[in-house]
């Protein structure tokens, strides 16, 4: 949950915004509704792989919008993800009014179960009899076997993009408005959450160009009334109407030469390009235009005598030894200085002073110190050691960040790899801390750390050591790890030396926001990047490993049984008929076959197990109801079977 949503928001973040959503809409229609929240992997970090860390966020009650949202303020996804745990704990604790309450489950998540709980069993066993409104499972994730995961659960909705949640939302309130609309009793007023729902931050901006128009005011002196047609009376004189300017569009062209010096320059007039235009359908003449005077650039130029050039002598100054350093952002001359002298097991302090030409030294009375045996350290050299380098930025505090740098491909990254790292003293070898490597958009977050040489371990299923690191103190200290991908293979359990070129698996990582499925040949060894993935065999029935951690230059191995074989040996047509075999408390289809007779078309490989067929009692005559024969496969052996 950790994980990117989108450029804007995690996982996390999203799905609690979907929780109020959901909780405002349903309060709209009716606020009689108790809510309760429940959540899992929030109190112990994914490397303890606690598989009870579920706990009740917020009891069922009536208007408690404000409660549920303050609560996940300080909740944060950590851990794993006992998702059938979880729901036995709400079935016992939380779910057990069924004869006052109408229940129903509302679950968000954008993965699979993490401690190998049988999330259908636990549902079928404990849940289902006593929610009589369907359940909702809200997907965050791309992944697409996550909602045939989850098809025993309810119904499954995915929301991929922001514009998904108001939809997600109306179809779970749609879907249940026959119980909400219940009659209402209580009087109660309603208290909303009142959280928005969240948008992309990404507006274009369209930029306004306003059009220039060119106007002129061309002058009118008077207007006369028009007294041709009217009824002759008694003689009145008419006044003309005086008119305001109006603007017509008249183009003046003029060219100026540039020059240099500030110069008056004097026009006269600007003459028009059409001496005459039309005005209120008369020929009128434009006069030109007086302008005023125009004035170009200044340049300026000043006459100002040279200063004198003292030129002063220095002596050089005679050191008897300099040696230059280079740290990160300047240089730094350090002057070398006579080392103290041993006198047994006594100690003469020793007070320097330089005046630049010779070094004087000046002794102070010999003060007896105390006897101190140092123990002799002499560290064996670790072949096995991780190469590692580092790069030191000056910084108030003493900061330590892992980087991991793949040791074949430089330029890739392992954004997404959180590893528990034990940081050990370099001479006493003890441990001092441990840390989380956490990530914040694809760069390790820094980690206070005391200053002094420290081997690094990255826990995992090799445990990696790196040689030994000094830390700087009041410093940023980058430390690039080396490290390798790790490889996965599949191999027969009984018998490693076949080659396993039956099958193929599907490999995905989990907990990504990414489509990045791989297709991988059993029989070949690929390359992973550290993280957890889920992967898939097409064997009979298909085997599953719905979590399988990869670490950094491990290599695993996935064992899988030797298949075996049935042949059915009707020489007969029976038609379809179905394998299944046992899950989740029932049979499971996982084969379909049509026996028409071939021998060749009727012999199929299976993983050893208990299986059962299904066939048509009377051919032909499906109303005349279905039989079944139970039998077993073995390794390397073919079973027989006649449908009779």
């Amino acid at each position: 949950m950790t994980y990117e949503w989108n450029k804007d928001y995690n996982r996390f973040a999203i799905a609690q915004n979907i929780l109020l959503q959901i909780v405002d809409s349903i309060y709209a229609v009716n606020n009689e509704v108790e809510f309760g929240v429940r959540l899992y992997g929030t109190d112990y970090p994914a490397q303890d792989k606690n598989c009870t860390d579920s706990k009740l966020l917020v009891p069922f009650n009536l208007q408690n919008a404000q409660q549920i949202k303050q609560s996940l303020k300080f909740s944060n996804p950590i851990g794993w993800s006992p998702i059938a745990y979880s729901l036995s704990e709400a079935a016992e604790n939380e779910i057990n009014n069924t004869a006052q309450y109408d229940y129903s489950i509302i679950f968000i998540t954008d993965g699979g179960e993490s401690c190998g709980g049988d999330i259908c069993k636990t549902f079928l066993d404990l849940l289902k009899n006593k929610i009589s409104i369907t359940p909702y499972i809200i997907g965050l994730d791309k992944n697409k076997t996550l909602k045939t995961y989850y098809d025993c659960l309810g119904k499954f909705v995915s929301v991929l993009d922001v514009n998904d949640i108001p939809t997600a939302v109306q179809l779970i309130v749609d879907a249940n408005r026959p119980i909400l609309n219940k009659k209402k009793s209580l009087n109660l007023n309603t208290v909303f959450s009142n959280s928005p729902v969240k948008k992309d931050t990404t507006i274009k901006v369209k930029k306004i160009v306003k059009p220039k128009v060119k106007r002129i005011n061309a002058k009118l002196k008077e207007l006369a009334y028009v007294t041709e047609g009217l009824p002759k009376t008694k003689p009145k004189i008419i006044q003309p109407i005086s008119v305001r300017p109006v603007y017509e569009k008249v183009e003046y062209r003029f060219v100026l030469e540039p020059i240099v010096q500030r110069s008056r320059i004097g026009l006269r007039s600007l003459e028009p390009l059409q001496p005459k235009t039309m005005v209120q359908g008369k020929v009128k003449t434009v006069r030109p235009i007086s302008l005023q005077a125009l004035y170009s650039r200044t340049e300026y130029k000043f006459d100002l005598p040279k200063p004198p050039v003292v030129v002063k002598k220095s002596e050089p100054i005679t050191l008897e030894a300099l040696r230059p350093f280079e740290p990160r952002h300047r240089l730094v001359y350090a002057f070398k200085i006579p080392r103290p002298v041993f006198l047994g097991y006594q100690y003469q302090a020793l007070v320097y002073e330089f005046n630049f030409a010779n070094p004087v030294v000046a002794k102070k009375p010999i003060v007896k110190k105390p006897i101190v045996k140092k123990p002799k350290t002499n560290p064996k050299v670790d072949n096995t050691a991780v190469a590692v380098s580092q790069e030191v930025i000056p910084h108030p505090e003493t900061l330590v960040q892992i980087f991991f740098v793949n040791k074949f491909q430089r330029k890739k990254s392992y954004g997404s790899a959180t590893p528990t790292i034990v940081q050990k003293d370099a001479t006493t070898r003890k441990e001092v801390q441990r840390f989380i490597r956490t990530v914040n958009r694809g760069q390790p977050e820094m980690k206070p750390i005391k200053a002094g040489t420290y081997f690094f371990t990255v826990n995992g299923s090799q445990k990696l050591t790196t040689r030994a690191v000094k830390i700087s103190a009041n410093s940023i200290n980058k430390v690039f790890i080396e490290v390798t991908d790790g490889t996965l293979e599949f191999v027969y359990a009984n018998n490693p030396k076949r080659s396993v070129k039956e099958f193929q698996a599907i490999v995905n990582p989990r907990f990504e926001n990414r489509d990045k499925t791989v297709i991988q040949e059993c029989k070949d060894q690929l390359y992973y990047s550290p993280g957890t993935y889920y992967i898939e065999i097409n064997t009979k029935p298909p085997l599953k490993y719905a979590m399988y951690d990869i670490s950094f230059g491990a290599k695993h191995v996935v064992q899988i049984p030797e298949p075996g074989f049935v042949q059915i040996t009707n020489t007969n047509r029976v038609g379809k008929v179905e394998f299944t075999h046992y899950l989740n408390d029932a049979d499971a289809r996982f084969h379909v076959m049509t026996v028409n007779g071939n021998l060749l078309d009727q012999k199929e490989m299976m993983r050893p197990g208990n299986y059962k067929v299904f066939f048509n009692a009377r051919p032909g005559m499906p109303q005349a109801g279905k039989k079944f024969i139970a039998f077993k496969i073995v390794s390397n052996k073919t079973v027989e079977i006649e449908l009779k």
